[in-house]
């Protein structure tokens, strides 16, 4: 009769041979010739996971570290696999080294494992490696106060985003709602200063911030800014004297920008000889501390956001005298 039996307790990786023998009640016969040598295999055991490292915005390298025990039989291949998506990569080899897995999504956390393979199929998973985040564009800047500088630039304030995206940020870009662009080669925190703009147009910004992995979304929109031209010199100014005091009217004249104020400055004959502010488009105000009996003349000069105007004609002169009830 023939048959077949398993034989335990081998050592994976050992090459054997095999003889048989029979045996009846008459006694047991002599061996066989020895069998061809045969070795018994089992699969790798699990390697251990290593550092693990962004390659890009979609690709990743994994560091791993060979099994103990290799079955048996040479390890031929390792791969490993992402907990998002399963994507794999894999390396021809026996030892200890890295694998890039490929096709990965920007900004996004992945875990890994590594398996190896060899004759006999496939071991245990590694455990899983630190969670990693691929690259990706950096996101979006805060935007700060927009300013006025005159009537064709302003200041822009931002503030560098949460995260660079796992790269340095190399530009901010500020775009205007009228579709300008302004860049500022910088990493953190800052301003623009832009320019090109036109007087009494509304203008809101937004910024985005660069890396080498692309453009983050565009800020919130700033609050608008309306630019406006100085004004132009102001109508000539009216007086009426009083008491050591001369009260000076001004109001807007020439084709300008509204004025926020007016600066009203006293004249004799030889040097300037006090001076009283106007809050608003006009009104007045009184240039104290003059001289009984001088004779002044007065100019006005406009500011607003853009700047201060030439000055006014001279008014009319006017001789400062004693009012009647005060003393002196």
């Amino acid at each position: 009769e023939s048959g077949s039996c398993d034989v335990t307790g081998l050592s994976n990786g050992t090459a054997y041979t095999f003889t048989a023998t029979a045996t009846n009640a008459g006694g047991t016969s002599a061996a066989s010739a020895p069998s061809a040598p045969v070795t018994p295999v089992t699969v790798p055991g699990a390697p251990t996971i290593g550092a693990v490292a962004a390659a890009g915005s979609t690709s990743a390298t994994i560091a791993f570290t060979a099994p103990a025990s290799n079955g048996g039989s040479a390890i031929t291949k390792y791969t490993a696999t992402s907990n998002t998506g399963s994507f794999t990569g894999t390396v021809s080899q026996a030892g200890s080294g890295t694998i890039t897995v490929t096709g990965l999504t920007a900004s996004t956390s992945y875990t890994f494992t590594v398996t190896a393979t060899n004759a006999a199929g496939t071991s245990a998973a590694s455990a899983p490696s630190a969670p990693l985040t691929t690259l990706g564009p950096p996101g979006a800047p805060g935007i700060g106060a927009v300013a006025a500088l005159g009537s064709t630039s302003a200041t822009i304030a931002f503030t560098a985003p949460a995260s660079n995206g796992g790269s340095a940020i190399t530009m901010y870009t500020a775009t205007s709602n009228t579709g300008l662009s302004f860049y500022r080669f910088q990493a953190g925190s800052g301003t623009f200063n832009v320019t090109g703009l036109k007087a009494n147009t509304p203008y809101t910004f937004t910024v985005t911030a660069t890396n080498a992995q692309g453009t983050s979304a565009p800020s919130d929109p700033s609050m608008s800014v309306t630019l406006v031209n100085a004004p132009t010199a102001p109508a000539k100014p009216t007086v009426v004297a009083g008491n050591k005091m001369v009260t000076v009217t001004v109001a807007a004249g020439g084709t300008g920008g509204t004025p926020t104020s007016y600066t009203v400055t006293g004249y004799t004959a030889s040097s300037a000889a006090g001076t009283c502010t106007v809050q608003g488009a006009s009104g007045r105000c009184d240039v104290t501390g003059l001289v009984i009996g001088k004779e002044y003349t007065f100019k006005a000069t406009a500011t607003n956001s853009s700047g201060t105007s030439a000055a006014s004609l001279a008014s009319e002169a006017v001789i400062v005298q004693r009012v009647a009830g005060y003393k002196y």
